[in-house]
């Protein structure tokens, strides 16, 4: 596996500021597009385990753990999954992909998303969600 720096800010719509964090993944090329690994917590009870698989025209993440819940962007498509805020506690969550652009060069990736978040059947709002990828 090779190693690249992972930036992801998160942004919704009316906050006054965006949530970014950066790690260090673990990445390899398969063919069904470039795949990441790391570990995403808030303090180290609630680490989760998490694979980012950036397609071609597709973005999924899948978390293992006791919280979060996958998601999956495409333009113009809804997801529907489940979110996990604590061990037995489930609520629905539905994500419709508003805009997904993605572009690769021999430095990165950079991946721009946008769509609606709704759980438990309400919605959150509009949600936006930056990725970049550096080799390193």
């Amino acid at each position: 596996m090779k190693e690249a720096l992972l930036t992801i800010t998160t942004k919704q719509e009316g906050a006054e500021e965006a949530v970014s964090f950066t790690t260090r993944s673990a990445y390899d090329e398969t063919d069904a597009g470039l795949q990441l690994r790391y570990e995403e917590s808030l303090s180290e009870e609630d680490a989760v385990q998490t694979r980012l698989l950036i397609g071609e025209d597709s973005i999924m993440v899948e978390r293992e753990g006791d919280t979060g819940g996958d998601m999956f962007f495409r333009s113009a498509t809804t997801y529907e999954t489940q979110y996990r805020a604590m061990p037995g506690l489930g609520l629905s969550m539905r994500i419709f992909t508003t805009n997904l652009d993605i572009a690769r060069d021999e430095k990165g990736v950079q991946a721009s998303v946008g769509y609606q978040l709704f759980l438990g059947g309400s919605s959150v709002g509009s949600m936006g969600m930056d990725i970049r990828v550096e080799y390193l």
